[in-house]
């Protein structure tokens, strides 16, 4: 048997066929030396995978980046549209509420048009919500704040207003000069609110004697007008009510004090905006206005409104 290694046998299981080829002619075999990292190797396409040439993926990559920036233009150019929309209805909204109000051009107010998207309500030429809040406002003698909430407001001001809600609040200071007359007297007058009742305090004098008199009045509404009537009196630090004093030692005397304090505020408003109820509310004294059909357009909310004779 010859030494020589090619004319060994080979184990078939020593040999990897991917590793050898055989010459041809011949029973030799050579490796096939492997594949280094680095060298290229042309894959080919997998059998029903759609081939896409080069240039036609890069046309599609351009139009959809094409589209992609339309619509970030169009959505910036709708938001900033949207913004420039919503000062300008605000400004008028302001302009409108100034002239209402009879407020002067440097008074604060204050106007929210709600959270939604407004471009859409002016399209359906019609506004969903508006808020506005008037933090200093006086009605005749008496000066508080005002807030008003409206809904389904048309743009077209022939056209009347769903709802119109105005809020009038007077906190115990502006009520001095109001519960000064309530109670029927010139001296000084202090208002203090509290259970659903508005107290004036004030110090009377009787045959040169001096007694702190307190009168508390329950506030309601009636027929447009704001009403106080007296419930209780404290005179001297006894505490009666209405009834009591009316038929005790000072009775004579009681008919004009406790007789109930009407005052009306309809010259003070625009027609269209009419006083439907009054309550107490954490140390404020809350006016009710109610002036749901009220057109903007229309001559109640730049007329005053009249008192009964």
């Amino acid at each position: 048997m010859s030494d020589d290694p090619a004319s060994r046998d080979t184990d078939p299981r020593d040999t990897d066929p991917r590793d050898t080829a055989v010459i041809p002619g011949t029973e030799v075999t050579r490796e096939i030396p492997p594949v280094e990292q680095g060298d290229t190797q042309v894959l080919e396409p997998l059998a029903g995978e759609p081939v896409v040439p080069p240039k036609k993926r890069r046309r599609r990559v351009i139009l959809l980046a094409w589209i992609i920036g339309v619509v970030v233009v169009l959505v910036a150019g709708f938001f900033i549209a949207e913004q420039v929309v919503r000062s300008y209805a605000t400004g008028y909204v302001r302009d409108q509420i100034v002239k209402t109000l009879s407020l002067s051009a440097d008074d604060t107010v204050g106007v929210d048009l709600g959270g939604g998207l407004l471009i859409p309500q002016l399209i359906a030429r019609n506004l969903d919500t508006v808020r506005i809040a008037v933090p200093d406002l006086t009605v005749g003698s008496i000066n508080g704040s005002a807030s008003v909430v409206a809904h389904d407001i048309p743009l077209d001001q022939d056209q009347p207003v769903k709802e119109l809600a105005l809020r009038f609040s007077v906190d115990e200071e502006g009520l001095n000069s109001l519960l000064a007359t309530a109670a029927g007297t010139d001296v000084p007058v202090t208002a203090t609110l509290g259970d659903g009742q508005v107290t004036a305090t004030a110090e009377i004098s009787v045959f040169a004697l001096k007694f702190p008199i307190a009168v508390s009045f329950t506030p309601g509404a009636t027929n447009g007008e704001l009403v106080l009537t007296p419930s209780s009196i404290t005179l001297n630090g006894a505490k009666t009510t209405a009834d009591e004093f009316r038929n005790g030692l000072f009775g004579s005397l009681a008919t004009p004090l406790l007789a109930p304090r009407t005052f009306c505020v309809a010259s003070e408003l625009p027609s269209d905006l009419v006083l439907e109820g009054v309550r107490v509310t954490d140390k404020r004294l809350v006016i009710a206005i109610n002036g749901d059909g009220a057109t903007l357009g229309g001559e109640g909310l730049t007329t005053k409104g009249t008192c009964p004779a």
